[in-house]
């Protein structure tokens, strides 16, 4: 798909951000984009690197600080002339005016770069100060938000931009025109230390040449190099320091090729401080201070020290001096650049998601982001390629699944809510996003979801709504009495929403009952990741090794968090009769030594019986079992960990909850719930029977791979999804929209 991408920016002088945007604008334009640059002041002295590579330069000719309207005027009629498909701004200023142009025009989509991180806004004048705060209030209507460090984007949010919008994209680093000196480990003489910044308050130039001068009086072989505009006002500071001041560079490769050694004294600000990483690219080791995500950058390559100390920063200069010429380390620099921040990585990532915005948008509103089974499924399904693009809102806090959305790229954000709280608040927060970023389709999930997604949809534009039922035959006594009404509220609303899926037959068939009428059921199992669930012998050696189990003891296993559904005290009594080496071990949210009932339950078996928590390896530890159990007494619909401990060749023993049996099949056994003695002789018979085990376990994955893969699943989301799209004039194309270029 090819776009048509207009980059916004103030200059092209010799600054990090402007060099990142000259590498970007060029290897997309490789890529077959059509990119153009506009700039509000000509003759930065990176254009021409721009119009050596056939990149169209548009001028706004601003002639100072407080001509804004005839600037303004030219971008308006440039957008309407050149008709991008993405307007990308840098830096404050141009964010804001591209923010402003588009309301004039075709509405291209509109991309904020951000690009450094904590300003001391008391540092600067009331129009730096003012600019910065009004870039975050119009960040609400940006169609995506990229920060080129974690540091930025949490700025981003204290100074008032919406939590959680934004992503991050770190900067990418041309090691080809930043590399190595070959002969620096032959190096004799005085050691080079320099530190490349303009001369600004946040590079704390003054940490940096107190610094040197402690340096150097420990030292007589050292001579150090300052570099960037502005830094010829340092020279009457030198006081006999060896110390040469160049002042502008227009190839600081050269001057960073002949360093031993990097210095970045940044007091504050930093976002992701170019500098560093170009030295470290030509393998310059770098002492720097702990700002803004220096610390992603360097790794355990680099000395990293506090700001505003000079006293520490020369400490780790003299201790990195002697080392500074040896192969090793300065391999390593550039080892950690080329893996990890390449021009490439920078471009594929910057190109997924600008071609992500011309999809249609699904927006996915759930309860929270914790470690259930809904919240799995999400998870995995929008990291389903397909021709919708996903944001998913959290109505409590993100969680643990949240953390690892944002940091695969996607938005995510929290409306604050407290769990079993009603908030109008949130409510209000959930439709002035909506109105923002109008979504195509609202795919809530859960029964709170559901809830706050059904009252919000008329209030935003009214998208097509579509529930998502997770669970079957509730034991309400057992939960908050709020569940139970907003159940019996869903059921008389359940008209409304344009489709009701249901992730089990036992799910829909239970709501129904309840009073649930929608205009359509949807059946829709959940998706099992067979690739990363499926049988590994050296993930079920590693974790039998960390239990401490004998190759013949059986491992019986359950994952489930600690609730009134699951039912663990029914696996616990079960030990107590299973016959056999047999050692059972549970995990899950609340299931450890901590829950005092639990831990002193499973005390008193005459098994052994491992508490083990929350677990992230979920694989590793399915693969660890010889039998899968699920013990729920009521409320499954779907139960994935039934399903992913299948898919691992594991045979499961289930209760007839739910779905699960339908998911067995003739794999595994049933029992009814609660049968403690039942569910014993099933896993007594299985200990018993190793080759009925491997028998099972091998139709138990073909099973899962017949009917519940995940790529399988996506697809009929994407299907359902599409059809409801086209009935809103939103025709889905399977992989999104080619432009088509007016003359």
């Amino acid at each position: 798909m090819t776009l048509r991408v207009l980059f916004l920016a103030r200059s092209l002088g010799l600054g990090g951000a402007e060099r990142q945007l000259v590498v970007l604008a060029k290897a997309l334009a490789k890529r077959g984009h059509d990119v153009h640059v506009a700039l509000f002041y000509a003759d930065g002295p990176l254009e021409d690197e721009l119009v050596e590579a056939g990149i169209p330069v548009h001028h706004l000719d601003k002639r100072g600080r407080w001509d804004l309207l005839s600037p303004f005027r030219r971008l308006v009629f440039m957008l309407r002339r050149v008709r991008p498909d993405i307007l990308h701004g840098y830096l404050p200023p141009a964010n804001i005016l591209a923010a402003a142009a588009i309301w004039f025009t075709r509405s291209p989509k509109l991309v904020f770069g951000l690009r450094a991180s904590d300003m001391e806004q008391g540092r600067y004048d009331f129009l730096t100060r003012t600019t910065l705060k009004v870039e975050a209030a119009l960040a609400r209507y940006a169609d995506l938000v990229i920060s080129n460090s974690a540091a930025g984007l949490r700025a981003g949010w204290a100074r008032g931009m919406p939590p959680g919008r934004g992503l991050v994209i770190p900067n990418g680093i041309d090691t080809e025109r930043f590399r190595p000196d070959p002969r620096a480990s032959e190096r004799s003489g005085a050691y080079r230390i320099g530190m490349i910044a303009r001369f600004d308050p946040m590079k704390d130039h003054d940490t940096f040449v107190t610094a040197a001068h402690l340096v150097a009086e420990r030292r007589k072989d050292v001579h150090f190099v300052l570099a960037g505009q502005g830094t010829e006002r340092l020279a009457g500071r030198s006081n006999n320091l060896p110390l040469e001041i160049v002042g502008v560079l227009t190839r600081p490769e050269a001057l960073i090729a002949e360093l031993d050694i990097l210095v970045m004294s940044s007091l504050f600000g930093e976002g992701f401080p170019n500098a560093v990483a170009e030295a470290m690219a030509s393998g310059v080791p770098v002492v720097a201070t702990d700002v803004g995500d220096t610390s992603i950058i360097v790794g355990d390559v680099a000395r990293l020290v506090p700001p505003g100390n000079p006293l520490a920063l020369a400490r780790a200069m003299l201790g990195l001096i002697p080392i500074s010429r040896e192969p090793a380390i300065r391999s390593a620099c550039r080892r950690q650049i080329e893996t990890n921040f390449s021009v490439a990585t920078l471009t594929e990532r910057t190109e997924k998601e600008l071609i992500a915005l011309d999809k249609p948008l699904v927006l996915h509103v759930i309860a929270g982001l914790g470690s259930g089974g809904a919240e799995g499924m999400l998870e995995r399904l929008v990291q389903i390629p397909g021709p919708f693009r996903h944001v998913i809102v959290s109505l409590t806090e993100e969680g643990d699944r949240g953390q690892r959305l944002r940091k695969a790229g996607f938005e995510v954000l929290d409306l604050g809510m407290q769990r079993g709280l009603p908030s109008p608040a949130a409510l209000w927060r959930l439709v002035r996003l909506m109105r923002r970023l109008r979504p195509t389709i609202l795919q809530t999930w859960m029964y709170h979801g559901d809830l706050m997604g059904i009252i919000a949809a008329p209030l935003a534009g009214h998208p097509p709504v579509i529930w998502n039922l997770r669970c079957s035959n509730m034991d309400f006594s057992r939960y908050r009495r709020t569940t139970r009404w907003v159940t019996y509220i869903l059921a008389h609303l359940s008209p409304f929403p344009k489709a009701v899926l249901a992730n089990s037959e036992a799910g829909q068939r239970w709501h129904a009952q309840l009073g649930y009428r929608p205009r359509e059921w949807v059946l829709q199992p959940n998706g099992i990741d067979v690739d990363k669930f499926r049988p590994d012998p050296q993930a079920r050696l590693r974790w039998r090794n960390r239990l401490g189990l004998g190759p013949n003891t059986v491992l019986v296993g359950m994952c489930a968090r600690r609730d009134p559904m699951k039912d663990h005290e029914t696996l616990v009594r079960a030990m107590n009769l299973v016959t056999g080496d047999v050692v059972c071990a549970m995990v899950g949210r609340g299931v450890d030594p901590a829950n005092a009932a639990l831990a002193d339950l499973a005390a008193k078996s005459g098994k052994r019986i491992h508490l083990l928590g929350y677990c992230e390896d979920m694989p590793g530890f399915m693969n660890a079992l010889d039998i899968g159990v699920l013990t729920s007494s009521f409320g499954e619909g779907f139960p994935n960990v039934v399903a992913e401990a299948m898919a691992c060749a594991v045979p499961c023993v289930v209760t007839d909850v739910g779905d699960a049996a339908l998911i067995v099949g003739c794999t595994g056994k049933v029992v009814a719930p609660g049968d403690a003695s039942a569910l014993a002789n099933s896993i007594s018979a299985l200990a018993a029977d190793p080759t009925e085990r491997a028998r099972l376990g091998a139709l138990a994955r073909g099973r899962v791979v017949m009917h519940y893969t995940l790529p399988a699943v996506a697809l009929r989301y994407h299907e359902l999804w599409a059809r409801f799209a086209e009935k809103q004039s939103h025709p889905i194309a399977p992989h999104g929209r080619v432009s088509n270029w007016a003359a």
